[in-house]
């Protein structure tokens, strides 16, 4: 990976949510190396709606780059609507066999549990598999996918 591989726009330097994500994906990205190919891999943009907080940010990633923006730019592959604590809970997903979430993780468990009550929603979920997949192992903290060709 060549330069820096995330940067948050001007607009989004106020916005907490744009903060959180982008310090969470670089840490990860520093603590685990083998998860730079998987961001390589990445296309697309992720809109993540805090809705408790009513703060939006758009994750685009590109050419092995993810830009940080605030609010919903452009048209998302992908979008999550959630509380701030429901957001924080994803990178608490454990990941297991081939770098898919592990259902048998609590993280996991809890996860589903508010997407089942409706707590949680993703639109573009099934069309945006890779990207939602690569996604949850990007952010994730509780396991390490050593698996990057996902």
């Amino acid at each position: 990976m060549s330069g820096r591989p995330i940067s948050v726009e001007p607009a989004a330097q106020d916005n907490g949510l744009a903060l959180m994500l982008s310090e969470l994906i670089g840490q990860n990205l520093s603590d685990d190396p083998d998860r730079g190919p998987l961001l390589e891999r990445m296309e697309g943009r992720v809109a993540v709606v805090a809705e408790d907080a009513e703060v939006t940010v758009t994750l685009h990633f590109s050419g092995g780059h993810l830009r940080v923006e605030d609010g919903i730019v452009g048209l998302p592959d992908l979008t999550v609507r959630a509380s701030t604590e429901d957001v924080v809970q994803m990178s608490l997903v454990e990941m297991g066999v081939l770098g898919l979430p592990n259902p048998r993780g609590e993280g996991f468990r809890k996860l589903l549990s508010a997407m089942r009550t409706g707590r949680v929603r993703v639109a573009g979920g099934l069309a945006s598999l890779p990207l939602m997949t690569r996604l949850t192992r990007l952010v994730s903290v509780a396991g390490r996918g050593r698996d990057t060709k996902t």
